[in-house]
């Protein structure tokens, strides 16, 4: 006879969000029974099997008897509600630049502005005005605007790449067959440090839906120009079908003229320290060259092409000039050095005035007046001008009037494409951003800002930039100057990354890089920085871990400070915790400023322990050491003893993420940790859906928000929230003893009937609790959304005790096995073109979550459907594919072997790649074959989990665990029953 089950019985007064759970011992968690589901009101009783968590096994999962007499049951109701969107912070955009009500936010690129361009009405289309940036993230490389500035549409070209330079032909005839030209970046090769091995032309038509381009028919200067290097100050003009580039690289003119729409080079000139280039109506060609701006003529001679006629209109009042453009019988020159303005010359070279405040990129109070980089320059035909201002701090376009020289408007974007930000709870007035360069962070540009919200008025203005580091600076042959510091040449910069989580103590305000974006993984030290009066920021501490060769902070390369650690040979360094302050504030690091502690070594950790900074300034590290703050000294040093240390639990865990405390709880948001022992552990207390779409699977968390959230109840117990984040991009509440109150995929947007989904690849960056205001969570593909979460108070806990006789433990079996589950649904996905057979039984791969489909007729299939990484090997009779596993998913290389010869093959696996292609592979159920759709072969990409027998199989840790099949719903007149099978 099947044993019945046991019932559990509870009642609703309202519909509600409800999560049921058992423990047993001493906070021990045995089962989840319903996870975060949405129950109507009335009474309802949750049939329980008697078994307990599931375990992995090779061939499937067991769960077993636990043999126990009393449990404890938990019982989580949520009210049904959902988060909305308010607002984005620090862009010139009303809306996600992800959603299709998005048509103004597209100041949200990868790069800032290099090149903006008036294009003046023609026929049936109205003037428009185009916005380029070198490299597009989430956003549109290119970007055609209307003159007030509102969206029409945007491109990107070759993959993600943008612009560098544009122009139009100036002749009253136009030759060219395109609306304008672009200089951009192309193949996209890079070296291991990420720089660009390779730049090339392309000529855009500049129609909607029809964008045309055409590669030159020459292969420029292999140069290292950095990834970031986007102050190259190459130039180009059109001029009745002639083509002229300026390239600094190899100090050359190129001359070009179209015939048809193909570009055929006329003339390489020599043109050293070259820079913007521009024709007037007449064909004078007007180019720059050092600190001089000349005007010459482009002339036949014979079968050559000469520059003749050359003059020096101006030769003083320019430091370092960028690009220029005529309009009005005026030269402007967008120049920097100590400058930063846009100067404005008559046609005989005389300085007739200055557009903007001169200083260039500041730090403290922010002036608008102040241009940072001003580079590409337009005036459209209401003679305004519009300037491209080549920076992150902040990302802007502004616009001035080209007479007097008026500041107008800006429109500014994030400085970073995944967005992020803070709300300071004690001033909800004030959201701070750091942009973070993540390529070697502590020396390149980075900083903070500051912008004040007006939350009636659902808008945002910069008003400080408290930090700002290291500047990139570059020779016009691209080499790398010397970086330096722009206000505090001698600063040292504690933390991983620019800070913007926000603590006070005792009115002092101090900014930290420990718990946003930029760090809620793999961060191995964090920094603290003191907020002056003045709106600037000091450092005052560094911690964390000193790394192999001290590679995590730049100090421990200094052969003084090395000597305060032991042989590496001894004591690996990747285990020594260190604490700067700066006792003297003077912003250097001295010895005795530091202190070290060896930490307890694990033999299966590859790297350093990570950190984390709790609201009471205690420091947190992944192997559950925590260092306690004694206080805050008047001058705003933090006090730290290193006699008080305290190992919450020194073992090794499965995840190595940051560590965050709530109450007596210690989670990382795998593992839950209370009064030192181990209590829960994910994937075990999800034993249901939580996802809504993959009935079964445990969805991997992919980090925690921001601190956790904690507020007493009424009977005096406390409780504490911490949200975090899963691989699919949904949101998940969790209480601190492991249990989901609610899950959330999308947040609604007020006036519209359209909601904001979570997408997978966004990412969460901060949570942020303001008092009477509200819980907030800053995300974003390429913005900063500010959502308002429901109210988390709003959380009802019940619990009591189920107590079992021996009759029904022994009625309970033993133990059950269940194999891997198959789910029945049906899936769409692009036409299937090409097949490879699989070597070895499909069933014998490795568990990812997958699925059966009915592919169009043709049978039933299985699909690999999770989308993070590929390996294995996959034998066929025509080709082996063989990947590589230990290669970076930045930069995975693969080898093809065909006919016994080797052909190179690039394989992208990248996330931002994959998206949108999570059904890609297929195996019939019949005859095991692959199928691959053309519309990805096409794309290089190839996502599909194949793993041979001879290789072993995947640790439960490395693999998201396959929980119970799902949940069964029988209604009846006043009772829901839900049966777990």
């Amino acid at each position: 006879m099947q044993f019945p089950g046991i019932p559990i019985e509870f009642r609703l007064n309202e519909e509600r969000i409800v999560t049921l759970a058992l423990e047993a011992g001493r906070k021990k968690h045995v089962v989840t029974l319903l996870n975060a589901v949405r129950v109507p009101a009335g009474k309802h009783r949750v049939i329980w099997d008697g078994l307990g968590p599931p375990e992995w096994k090779k061939h499937g999962y067991v769960r077993r008897n636990l043999g126990l007499h009393r449990y404890k049951v938990k019982l989580l109701t949520f009210p049904v509600s959902e988060p909305e969107y308010v607002m984005s912070a620090g862009n010139s955009g009303k809306l996600p630049a992800f959603d299709p009500l998005a048509s103004t936010a597209w100041l949200s690129d990868h790069c800032p502005p290099s090149a903006v361009l008036f294009l003046p009405p023609v026929r049936d289309k109205s003037a428009q005005i185009v916005v380029a940036s070198v490299f597009a993230g989430r956003g549109d490389g290119l970007v055609w605007l209307t003159p007030q500035g509102e969206k029409l549409f945007g491109c990107r070209l070759d993959g993600w790449a943008g612009a560098r330079c544009l122009a139009r032909d100036r002749h009253p005839s136009g030759a060219t067959p395109f609306d304008f030209l672009t200089l951009t970046i192309w193949h996209g090769k890079r070296d291991a440090q990420g720089k660009i091995l390779d730049h090339g032309w392309v000529v855009i038509s500049g129609i909607k839906d029809r964008v045309k381009y055409h590669l030159a028919g020459y292969q420029p200067k292999q140069a290292m120009i950095p990834f970031n290097g986007i102050r190259y100050r190459a130039g180009l003009a059109v001029f009745n079908g002639v083509v002229a580039h300026t390239d600094p690289i190899d100090g050359k003119l190129y001359v070009f003229r179209f015939s048809g729409e193909k570009l055929v080079r006329k003339a390489v000139l020599d043109l050293p320290d070259a820079g913007g280039c521009a024709f007037d109506e007449q064909g004078n060609f007007y180019y720059i060259q050092g600190t001089s701006v000349w005007r010459g003529k482009l002339k036949s001679a014979g079968n050559r092409i000469v520059l003749s006629e050359k003059k020096e209109l101006i030769s003083r009042d320019l430091e370092a000039p960028q690009q220029l453009t005529l309009w009005n019988d005026r030269i402007f020159v967008s120049d920097w050095g100590h400058s930063h303005q846009v100067k404005v010359f008559d046609v005989e070279g005389k300085l007739v005035q200055k557009i903007g405040h001169p200083g260039g990129p500041q730090v403290g109070l922010y002036d608008p007046m102040r241009m940072h980089y001003p580079f590409g320059i337009t005036v459209d035909d209401a003679g305004i001008l519009w300037v491209a201002e080549n920076d992150y701090l902040p990302k802007r376009l502004s616009r001035w009037d080209a007479i007097d020289g008026t500041f107008i408007d800006a429109f500014y974007g994030p400085p970073q494409k995944e967005g992020g930000g803070f709300i300071d709870p004690l001033t909800p007035s004030r959201f701070f951003y750091a942009h973070q360069d993540p390529y070697n962070s502590a020396i390149s540009l980075t900083g903070t800002m500051m912008f004040e919200i007006d939350w009636e008025k659902r808008t945002s203005r910069l008003a400080a930039i408290p930090l700002r580091s290291a500047e990139p600076v570059e020779r016009p042959n691209g080499e790398q100057c010397q970086r330096k510091w722009l206000t505090m040449p001698k600063q040292v910069f504690p933390g991983w990354t620019a800070p913007c989580r926000t603590l006070h103590w005792k009115g002092k305000l101090f900014l930290t890089d420990a718990g946003h974006a930029g760090s809620q993984r793999f961060a191995p030290i964090l920094g603290v920085w003191y907020m002056k009066r003045n709106l600037t920021l000091i450092p005052i501490l560094s911690a964390g871990f000193v790394g192999k060769n001290g590679e995590n902070w730049a100090p421990w390369k200094r052969r003084d400070l090395q000597k305060l650690l032991p042989p590496p040979d001894k004591t690996p360094w990747e285990q020594i915790f260190y604490l700067w302050r700066d006792l003297d504030f003077d912003q250097q690091v001295s010895k005795e400023e530091i202190m070290t502690l060896a930490m307890p070594w694990h033999p299966r950790r590859k790297s350093s322990s990570h950190v984390w900074l709790g609201d009471d300034f205690s420091i947190l590290t992944s192997s559950f050491f925590k260092l306690p703050c004694l206080g805050c000294e008047h001058n705003g040093m933090l006090e730290y003893d290193f006699q008080i240390k305290k190992f919450v639990l020194p073992v090794d865990l499965p995840y190595d993420w940051k560590i965050v405390q709530a109450g007596s709880w210690y989670t990382n948001g795998t593992v839950g940790i209370f009064k030192g022992a181990l209590r829960w552990q994910l994937p075990i207390s999800y034993n249901s859906d939580i996802t809504g779409t993959l009935p079964g699977m445990m969805e991997r968390p992919r980090n925690i928000i921001g601190p956790p959230y904690s507020w007493k109840r009424n009977d005096g117990s406390y409780e504490e929230l911490f949200i975090q984040q899963l691989n699919s991009g949904k949101l998940v509440a969790m209480t601190a003893d492991g249990l989901p109150a609610a899950v959330w995929d999308s947040c609604r947007i007020p006036g519209s009937k359209q909601k904001l989904p979570f997408l997978k690849d966004a990412k969460f960056a901060s949570f942020c609790p303001v008092p009477d205001m509200g819980e907030y969570v800053i995300t974003g593909v390429v913005d900063s959304q500010i959502i308002r979460l429901p109210a988390l108070r709003e959380l009802d806990r019940e619990s009591w005790v189920l107590e079992l006789d021996d009759s029904q433990i022994r009625a309970i079996p033993k133990e059950v096995s269940y194999p891997k589950p198959w789910l029945n649904r049906t899936t769409v996905i692009p036409r299937l073109d090409h097949e490879l057979t699989v070597d070895g039984d499909a069933r014998d791969w490795p568990e990812f979550p997958e699925a059966w489909a009915d592919l169009q007729g043709l049978g039933r299939f299985r699909l690999a459907v999770d989308s993070t990484y590929l390996y294995g090997l996959i034998q066929c009779p025509y080709f082996r594919l063989a990947f590589d596993p230990d290669a970076t998913p930045w930069n995975r290389n693969s080898r093809v072997y065909a006919n016994g010869n080797s052909i190179d093959f690039f394989l992208r696996t990248t996330p931002e790649n994959v998206n949108g292609y999570d059904h890609v592979a297929a195996v019939r159920e019949s005859d095991r074959r692959v199928l691959l759709s053309q519309d990805l072969a096409a794309r290089s990409l190839f996502k599909c989990y194949v793993q041979p027998k001879s290789m072993q199989t995947p640790s439960p840790r490395n693999i998201p665990a396959v929980t119970l099949a799902g949940i069964r719903i029988k209604r009846s007149a006043d009772i829901t029953e839900f049966r777990i099978p």
